[in-house]
């Protein structure tokens, strides 16, 4: 769930050792599934864009995510369990956090992507059993802690689901233009690690009708999701929309966006060298 919206003001972001000297990011991408030439592009295109803001990206864990979390609950809700290192039904080859930096070092956006495998059940299923969310239901969910959700496509939803979410900006770096490329690297990443069937996220009634899935091109968004105090959410009832795309929507987006191939020698020929494919 995303909070890219806080009306609370927050200190300066908080900054976390950085090894020197640091890998590059694309260096750390693998290409393993869908078509290396538009990912490629893509992945370059996100990449130097955030470059010129003066951000640059790197792969975390989940423990790391929590620990920037919690560092900044000013402006961040605590994680919801899922995306906890400690609660966390998916295994760990099955999850990534991506954090962004600005150019003294300071954290200064996080997001994260779970790949979840429903073979024996429906998304709706795992998510009311709540087994979506926590590794033990029964020992780690809340008191009243549930789920609720009527969003049609859950019902009969299922295979591979890479889950994208713990979306967060610091308050100094909203409306700086870092949304669209953090996104579509999280999701290209995830694709291209996964080859999901689909690709979903959960967003609140605020994000939805501020156009934020509009403009993130997520092509389906449907109604509702009930959340009940749940861990980030104590004592409060959240309405949310399941937001979701499959392969063919999501190769189309990636395309449009990664642009017709270079003709000629420029910056895109550099894709090769620092996006690898799997051999």
């Amino acid at each position: 769930m995303s909070d890219a919206h806080s009306s609370r003001e927050t200190n300066s972001p908080t900054s976390f050792p950085m090894p020197a000297p640091r890998r590059k990011f694309l260096s750390d991408i693998v290409i393993d599934y869908g078509p290396p030439d538009v990912l490629g592009r893509l992945f370059l295109k996100c990449d130097t864009e955030l470059v010129e803001k003066g951000v640059e990206l790197s792969f975390a864990t989940l423990e790391e995510m929590k620990e920037v979390n919690e560092a900044n609950r000013d402006s961040w809700r605590p994680l919801l369990p899922m995306f906890d290192h400690e609660l966390t039904p998916v295994p760990r080859d099955n999850r990534f956090a991506i954090l962004a930096r600005d150019r003294k070092g300071k954290v200064i956006a996080a997001q994260g992507g779970l790949l979840y495998s429903l073979t024996r059940s429906t998304l709706k299923e795992e998510f009311e059993s709540m087994r979506f969310f926590h590794k033990d239901p029964d020992r780690q969910r809340l008191p009243g802690e549930m789920a609720q959700i009527t969003a049609p496509s859950a019902e009969t939803m299922v295979g591979r689901i890479a889950f994208v979410g713990a979306v967060w900006y610091h308050p100094d770096w909203r409306g700086k233009g870092l949304v669209g490329p953090m996104g579509r690297i999280n999701r290209a990443y995830a694709f291209t690690r996964w080859y999901a069937d689909y690709s979903i996220s959960i967003m609140t009634e605020e994000l939805v009708n501020a156009g934020f899935a509009r403009n993130a091109v997520w092509p389906h968004v449907e109604w509702d999701i009930h959340l009940t105090n749940v861990t980030t959410l104590r004592n409060k009832t959240f309405r949310l929309a399941l937001i979701w795309t499959d392969v063919e929507e999501q190769l189309a987006h990636f395309a449009d966006y990664a642009g017709p191939a270079p003709s000629a020698v420029g910056r895109d020929a550099q894709v090769d060298p620092v996006v690898h494919q799997r051999g």
